[in-house]
């Protein structure tokens, strides 16, 4: 392969490493190899702009280690780059980066005619692309690289609320639930005079919504709202029974009246209820149900405001947390009980997160109160909790931990417009972990930026 001209005053280096060897030093072997090896990064700064005591903007610098952030090689494409991008904020015009590779090394900005000699002691400057050549010590072959460092454009730790389009007929729903269901909203609704009605519209590119009554689920307990993953509506009536729907519209017996029963949560495998103060499971599509083990008695379970959410951690098993207000609960918090498994979820036990006087970060009753995975925890949100404490959807609360310890993340917000809210108000994630809102006639969409990285 016949070398460019460009290439020739790498070869300098060679030349100048040879030069400097004595007669008893060993003679330089040539050979055809060119190729980069592996990179790695050097500490990294992170500029962070948040807030002083006075409100007013203020910025501060953190360092970041750049092995968090390995480099992968693309050696059929010849793309050298982070799949996990640096955060937002990190200063790339000057960074140390170790360069493993066979042959000899020059590098230059994308665009620029000459190369450089590469030096691990020297400062790279990685704002655009650089373009990245190895020519064997044999002077006979060369290859070339892009290199470039990814870096998140939007402030990972931001949560964007975006207002859309209000809805006037969405006041006359004085109760309501909601559940995104494949793409769709739903909110069960009752009116002023007892009618029912389901309010649906698409999450992506829906700007209405639209209302009409349900039919066949005029008994129907709307705070059971339920969406099962495969397009399916659940909820209970006042008897018992569990109707299911497709569009939450038309609605038919999916298990027959149990006095008693009501539906509070479906998970990848079964259904649970309550039923007559027991909790109850059905991995059988609601034909039979067995009573669930405690390691508590079940007066300590929720009576209102129930809330199960299931979680993947990441040792391999699967979580559930049942959540909700009990009003033998002296302390006014929230009760929570918590079961995990790898394989068998019918068999897994529940357990009890006792109250205790070193747990001082339990959460408050609410009503509503509202749970949903989110940022590798849980969170919370809710109307003014019962002991007067905390104003209706004044914050986000966060628990690390399962439901067992919940607090503030300063990240975490809500629209401004919601606290103190006394209109109804009801909420859901989608699957791209926004947040819906609705209150009144009014709905937003929000989402931490970092819950919307690819990587």
């Amino acid at each position: 392969m016949k070398i460019k001209s460009y290439i020739y005053p790498l070869m300098l280096a060679l030349v100048t490493l040879t030069s400097c060897l004595s007669d008893n030093d060993k003679e330089v072997n040539t050979n055809d190899y060119c190729y980069v090896s592996s990179v790695s990064l050097g500490a990294l700064k992170r500029t962070i702009h948040t807030l002083d005591k006075q409100g007013n903007d203020s910025t501060y610098t953190v360092t970041l280690s750049g092995s968090s952030f390995p480099m992968s090689i693309d050696q059929r494409n010849n793309i050298i780059e982070n799949r996990d991008s640096l955060p937002y904020g990190t200063r790339v015009n000057a960074v140390l980066a170790t360069i493993e590779y066979q042959g000899i090394i020059g590098y230059k900005k994308s665009g620029d005619v000459d190369y450089v000699t590469y030096s691990a002691k020297d400062s790279i400057d990685f704002s655009g692309p650089i373009d990245i050549v190895v020519l064997s010590t044999s002077g006979t072959s060369e290859r070339h690289y892009t290199m470039k460092l990814n870096v998140h454009k939007l402030d990972g730790d931001k949560f964007v609320w975006n207002q859309q389009a209000d809805c006037a007929d969405l006041s006359q729903l004085a109760e309501r639930k909601m559940v995104w269901s494949n793409g769709t909203l739903y909110m069960a609704g009752k009116n002023a005079d007892g009618t029912l009605l389901c309010a649906s519209r698409q999450a992506e590119n829906g700007k209405e919504w639209t209302i009409a009554p349900m039919n066949g689920a005029e008994k129907a307990d709307i705070s059971t709202l339920q969406a099962d993953g495969n397009g399916n509506l659940l909820l209970s009536t006042d008897d018992g029974a569990i109707l299911t729907s497709s569009n939450g519209t038309e609605w038919t017996i999916y298990s027959e009246p149990v006095a008693g029963r009501k539906l509070i949560g479906i998970t990848t495998n079964c259904l649970y209820a309550m039923v007559d103060g027991t909790l109850q499971s059905s991995s059988n599509n609601g034909l039979t149900w067995k009573v669930e083990t405690l390691d508590e008695k079940a007066e300590l379970l929720p009576d209102a405001q129930f809330n199960l959410t299931q979680i993947k951690q990441d040792n391999g098993y699967t979580r559930l947390i049942l959540s909700g207000c009990n009003a033998q609960v002296t302390d006014q918090k929230v009760v929570a009980w918590s079961k995990a498994w790898m394989v068998n979820e019918s068999e897994a036990k529940w357990m009890f997160y006792p109250h205790t006087a070193d747990n001082y970060r339990l959460c408050p009753q609410m009503s509503p109160f509202i749970v949903m995975p989110y940022d590798n925890g849980l969170i919370a949100m809710g109307g003014a909790s019962i002991d007067g404490k905390q104003k209706a959807f004044e914050k986000i609360l966060f628990s690390p931990d399962y439901g067992l310890t919940w607090s503030n993340k300063p990240e975490l917000t809500l629209p401004a417009e919601l606290e103190g809210c006394k209109d109804a108000v009801t909420a859901t994630l989608d699957k791209d972990n926004f947040i819906w809102i609705v209150a009144g006639q009014h709905t937003w969409r929000g989402r931490l930026n970092r819950m919307g990285f690819a990587n």
